[in-house]
């Protein structure tokens, strides 16, 4: 699924909806903006297939949705903090990683990488808010403005995203680390396999709220 996918998404009822429900906590749900998508670095192969992950040692973060998903690829998924995961690369204690290439290469983990696929497996968002009684005493015009200002910052966010993925992607590159862009049906293939992870949550969140979502996603061009 493309970002763009995403957002038509969560512009759309399916969106607003979760927008609404944080009114019930007191807050007012401003928008959507992005804090990047996640891709694969390994030092086992390249990964252009679910089944080239098999039994690679990949750290993920301590989400058990990201372990299951991982496992269900074939890998072996070692949750480990953040701050250890460069030396752990460097001395073969885990095979790869993953995180937005923002992360990639701040944190200079193509140094210690030979292979980065653009699994693109979660792109994640975030909804800044703002007191509901706040904003709710504010004029109109003002309201209005806050909002407008949103969409304006979203609009520069993505431009900016999208220049610096294409800079660090060619960083990345320079550095020698082998650099496979999946295409679409690649990228679908690890969607299909691991379709019954995202089924395991589906009376967690409730049935009628992940039917909408998977419903606004394929009526949006995605699945």
């Amino acid at each position: 699924m493309s970002k763009d996918i995403a957002f038509d998404v969560l512009d759309g009822e399916a969106g607003d909806g979760m927008l609404g429900r944080v009114e019930n906590q007191g807050l007012v749900g401003l928008g959507w903006l992005e804090l990047g998508v996640r891709n694969v670095t390994n030092n086992v192969r390249p990964v252009e297939t679910p089944e080239d992950l098999k039994g690679v040692k990949l750290r993920t973060m301590k989400v058990p949705a990201h372990v299951a998903t991982f496992e269900t690829l074939g890998a072996n998924p070692t949750p480990m903090n953040f701050g250890e995961v460069y030396s752990a690369l460097q001395q073969g204690v885990i095979d790869g990683q993953e995180n937005p290439l923002a992360i990639i290469t701040s944190q200079r983990f193509y140094e210690v990488q030979k292979y980065l696929s653009t699994t693109g497996h979660v792109f994640a968002v975030y909804m800044p808010v703002v007191s509901k009684p706040f904003f709710d005493s504010l004029p109109a015009e003002h309201q209005q403005l806050i909002r407008d200002s949103m969409a304006a910052a979203r609009d520069y966010q993505a431009e900016l995203v999208a220049s610096e993925d294409a800079e660090q992607l060619e960083q990345i590159r320079a550095a020698g680390v082998e650099v496979l862009e999946l295409t679409a049906e690649q990228r679908q293939a690890f969607a299909d396999k691991t379709e019954s992870v995202r089924l395991q949550y589906r009376d967690e969140v409730g049935a009628e709220a992940y039917d909408a979502w998977v419903a606004a996603v394929s009526s949006a061009g995605g699945s």
